[in-house]
């Protein structure tokens, strides 16, 4: 069987066959896909670097906005010294578009209160799909011999 926690066994469980046979199998492949998602939303490399095309696309994952939240929280100092030491608005704002503290959605930039309403929705939406998903898993398993009710106990014997 499977080894793993709940969802992420069910998950990783291809028509009923587990492809990951260990717990390093399935920490090996959420890393590399944790890597992949960092390049994808901005976390390693600035998505202003990407084609056009993959950056409308890349505009539709929810953490190319939080890694704009965590740039813009990280560098507001910067950016508030180097307009504080006579840099021109036009540079600063420059350098800010450069490391994605403005991200454009449609052509439009997106604010930071936008970004968090947007962190917050996917997070919520995300743990309610979870927890779909991790009840449907819950309701398959047999419940073990000791939980069961004493009517299902004796219907066992």
């Amino acid at each position: 069987g499977c080894r793993g926690q709940g969802v992420q066994r069910d998950i990783l469980r291809g028509g009923g066959k587990c492809p990951l046979k260990t717990q390093g199998q399935m920490s090996a492949v959420g890393t590399i896909m944790s890597a992949g998602y960092g390049f994808i939303c901005g976390a390693y490399m600035p998505i202003s670097n990407f084609d056009t095309g993959l950056q409308k696309v890349l505009s539709i994952l929810p953490g190319t906005y939080g890694t704009s939240l965590l740039k813009n929280h990280m560098l507001r100092g910067i950016f508030e010294e180097m307009s504080a030491n006579g840099f021109p608005d036009e540079v600063v704002t420059a350098i800010r578009d450069s490391l994605d503290c403005n991200p454009v959605f449609r052509g439009h930039i997106v604010n930071v209160d936008q970004m968090i309403f947007i962190m917050v929705t996917s997070i919520v939406i995300l743990g309610i799909l979870y927890l779909v998903i991790a009840s449907k898993g819950e309701s398959r398993r047999k419940s073990p011999y000791w939980i069961q009710s004493p009517v299902k106990r004796m219907r066992s014997l």
